[in-house]
């Protein structure tokens, strides 16, 4: 039986998308033979694309669904790092009080504070994020201040001027989000618009949370948007490289790890 750790599973996974969404459709043998894995693993890889959707499979072949690579994007994030992600999630519910006002970006990490953030209600929640929108919407409890602006596709989420100047007439208790990459002490985006909507939603905060799994420090984004410095907390994975804990412990006042 394979056994492979869990990075390497969501990097296969990504791979499996790539390859059905650029042929089309084809076959699950010849699916295996270019990813170099057995048939088995990759039937269990599409089983998890087709349950979120991105994929279809019938009678031995893989169809990509109806969406293009942009459109996936935010779907596929949400189902890399699965574990990681809960465990950091689990691990920011207690730093949030009932009756606050939380800010969210469209980090999928933070999809992972629901269901258990309902439990924290009475308690408001802003976010430019669809997706978060949507998950707020279904909890009765919570009371949901939406961030419009450019629409995003890729993202399932809004920014540029008019979503900048939407946070600007608010003031929440907590952000909290993720980031795509931590270098140099410095958290980085890669898309431009986005960047700046994630460092003004953190500045525009009383107390910033940061959630990053290890995948984080090893990426490198072009945008930056706010040193580690300017965090409030952070929350990590305990596995992370000890040198880029040890830079945590240095720049930030409060580490947790999980």
């Amino acid at each position: 039986m394979e056994q492979q750790p869990a990075t390497s599973r969501d990097v296969r996974i990504h791979d499996v998308l790539q390859v059905v969404t650029r042929e089309g459709t084809i076959a699950v043998k010849e699916l295996a033979d270019e990813l170099g894995v057995s048939s088995m693993t990759v039937y269990r890889d599409v089983a998890a694309l087709e349950t979120s959707g991105l994929i279809q499979r019938s009678h031995g072949r893989v169809t990509a669904a109806p969406f293009s690579m942009a459109e996936a994007s935010s779907l596929m994030r949400m189902g890399t790092e699965l574990d990681a992600k809960q465990r950091i999630a689990d691990a920011a519910l207690p730093l949030l009080a009932p009756g606050s006002t939380i800010a969210m970006d469209d980090s999928t990490t933070c999809r992972h504070l629901f269901p258990g953030l309902g439990e924290l209600a009475p308690l408001t929640v802003v976010t430019n994020a669809r997706f978060i929108a949507d998950a707020v919407r279904d909890s009765a409890e919570l009371e949901l201040i939406t961030l419009g602006g450019s629409y995003l596709r890729w993202a399932d989420a809004y920014a540029g001027p008019m979503t900048e100047a939407m946070i600007d007439q608010v003031s929440p208790d907590v952000c909290i989000m993720s980031t795509t990459a931590v270098t140099g002490g410095v958290c980085s985006h890669p898309d431009e618009a986005m960047a700046a909507v994630k460092g003004r939603l953190m500045r525009a905060a009383r107390q910033r949370i940061l959630l990053v799994d290890r995948t984080k420090f090893s990426r490198n984004a072009l945008h930056r948007f706010l040193p580690l410095s300017e965090v409030d907390v952070v929350i990590t994975e305990k596995s992370l490289d000890p040198a880029h804990l040890a830079t945590l412990r240095d720049q930030v006042e409060r580490v947790i790890t999980v």
